[in-house]
């Protein structure tokens, strides 16, 4: 019963995942909140339990990201995800590496960066060998992430640009918009207010599309310091405003 209740999970996490950048991202979320116990139920005994169920806890590790970054479960999230990787596992490596990127992921917004860039290496050594480019895009752009924290405009421009290009080339239309924003908030950064506006306004049109709220609110807030940085405080007022109201509405 326990190994069934955790293949029902694993999958259900897994076909769910990308539900929650969709828009039907509210529905899905609460979805996960109710279903919380059960994720924890499972990883507790895929990590605990026999060897056919540990490489499910990686799966269902790894696939839970986005909601433990949604909620602010950051610490949780690592926990679960350093232990499933720490099992004497066989994996496929693009599975291993997107687990590395996930724990990335949550790491850097812990601030932990030296082991986000550790982990992010690690996914990117594992997809070029895999010749997996969608997952060399996402490992170029989280590097370049990693730069422009460290104020490395040039370099992480760089990331950025190769990143985009391969998501250009395959047409990702659901990680394309992080990769612009980044390249606004760089172009922000050095005063290149049109250039930044540009990057957002493009973001902002493929996550309308998309029906990705929270990805419109994160664009409404660099749209807003944009103008706030323009001293034209109505139009940054009424962002900053339709960014909280979304984020809100998601909790």
């Amino acid at each position: 019963i326990r190994l069934r209740h955790l293949a029902y999970y694993t999958t259900f996490v897994a076909e769910a995942e990308l539900a929650l950048v969709g828009a039907e991202q509210l529905v899905w979320l609460r979805r996960f909140d109710d279903e919380i116990d059960n994720f924890r139920a499972a990883l507790t005994f895929a990590l605990s339990g026999p060897s056919e169920a540990n490489a499910q806890g990686v799966r269902l590790a790894s696939s839970l990201w986005r909601y433990w970054l949604v909620r602010g479960q950051l610490s949780e999230g690592v926990s679960w995800l350093e232990r499933a990787l720490a099992l004497p596992v066989e994996l496929p490596s693009v599975v291993r590496a997107q687990a590395f990127n996930n724990q990335g992921n949550l790491t850097l917004e812990l601030a932990d960066f030296a082991r986000a860039k550790d982990l992010y290496s690690q996914a990117l050594a594992l997809h070029e060998a895999a010749g997996n480019q969608e997952g060399v895009a996402d490992e170029l752009n989280n590097l370049g992430v990693l730069l422009s924290i460290q104020g490395k405009w040039g370099d992480a421009r760089t990331y950025f640009e190769r990143s985009l290009t391969i998501r250009r080339e395959l047409g990702d239309r659901t990680s394309m918009p992080n990769t612009l924003s980044n390249l606004g908030d760089i172009a922000l950064a050095e005063g290149d207010f049109d250039l930044a506006e540009r990057f957002q306004r493009e973001a902002l049109a493929i996550r309308q599309e998309m029906g990705n709220r929270r990805g419109i609110a994160i664009t409404n807030n660099n749209l807003g310091v944009i103008a706030l940085q323009r001293d034209d405080l109505s139009v940054a007022h009424d962002l900053f405003e339709g960014g909280l109201r979304l984020a809100q509405d998601l909790g």
